[in-house]
């Protein structure tokens, strides 16, 4: 790409967002953010724009950096950190500061793009990442009342700490001393903690995020089973969370399509786990590729899959694949 192109592009991103965004395509794959160009990104705005709206779902506040292996939480330095104030966990809202994101709450760690993006650590904010930062962290705090703020954070990353006037922590990296420094302070106070409570806010975070559906946190249940766990309303389940990510249930497929959100109406039921274009008859306007949709057949949800297509492919496209991982509900069989 020529400079001129790269600079268009550059410009296209920081001031036509609205226009840009039914073309985003969240499908897996790596983001590079190797410059300062990569903050305007489509994607990254979009996770902005989303995050800011999320729930606390604790009564204290632990802010840290982010690391290079992802999910954050299957590196060294963060893995030293929660062996040193795991005891305190269930009291505490896990917030990561990282370019070009902004802030991740701990439990969107593993979903696009925040386990596909790679910057190069530097420990160096230019100015514009350090307004965005700020900016997103008033956005993003702004209802939000902690008992108490704790942190581990380089001294550009902390910059934005004066909406914090109280906080306590480190200015310093993530490593096993600063670990055992920050689980001194946080031992001076008391922690109020409910794992319960926690869990359900971070659910009720995590269907708003994917699935942009709002639901109260008192009204979900959480069941586990070994190393899985159904999150459910009413005895219907909305989310199956396991080792390898999260689902979504029955019960969440008719809330979205009672919302007219995230659906995609079929011809019928298919043999194998695709649906082609030729199957497919409507796609609610808010689908992207990458999204988990609900399959609705005959005025009824049938199934789940993986969108590949928005409804504007679908008006240019007659073949080709529509929805993969495609699979049907037991009731609906």
């Amino acid at each position: 790409m020529t400079s001129f192109g790269k600079e268009a592009l550059r410009i296209s991103d920081m001031l036509y967002y609205e226009d840009l965004e039914p073309f985003l395509d969240f499908r897996e794959r790596d983001i590079r953010a190797n410059n300062i160009e990569s903050i305007y990104r489509p994607e990254i705005e979009y996770f902005r724009r989303r995050v800011k709206n999320l729930r606390q779902t604790s009564r204290n506040l632990l802010l840290i950096p982010c690391s290079a292996i992802k999910p954050y939480s299957q590196s060294k330095t963060h893995k030293i950190l929660h062996s040193r104030i795991y005891p305190f966990l269930s009291g505490i809202q896990e917030v990561i500061v990282t370019s070009p994101l902004g802030l991740v709450p701990r439990e969107l760690e593993n979903f696009f793009p925040v386990k596909n993006y790679d910057i190069p650590v530097t420990g160096y904010w230019f100015k514009d990442e350090k307004e965005i930062l700020h900016n997103l962290s008033i956005e993003f705090f702004r209802d939000k009342k902690y008992d108490n703020v704790f942190f581990i954070l380089s001294k550009e990353e902390s910059e934005f700490l004066d909406i914090f006037p109280n906080a306590e922590g480190i200015i310093g990296n993530l490593n096993f001393e600063n670990s055992a420094k920050i689980q001194k302070i946080i031992s001076t106070h008391d922690i109020k903690k409910d794992r319960n409570q926690k869990r359900r806010k971070e659910f009720s975070n995590i269907l708003r995020y994917l699935y942009d559906i709002d639901v109260d946190p008192s009204n979900l249940m959480i069941e586990d089973e070994g190393n899985r766990s159904f999150v459910k309303i009413d005895k219907e389940i909305l989310l199956k969370k396991t080792m390898s990510g999260v689902t979504m249930g029955e019960g969440l497929g008719e809330l979205l399509y009672k919302s007219g959100k995230r659906f995609i109406e079929v011809s019928g039921k298919f043999q194998g786990d695709s649906v082609y274009i030729p199957g497919i008859l409507s796609i609610s306007r808010d689908v992207r590729p990458g999204y988990e949709v609900v399959l609705v057949y005959n005025g009824e949800i049938i199934g789940k899959g993986i969108s590949q297509l928005s409804v504007l492919d679908l008006q240019i496209q007659e073949r080709g694949l529509g929805i993969s991982e495609v699979s049907y509900f037991p009731k609906r069989e």
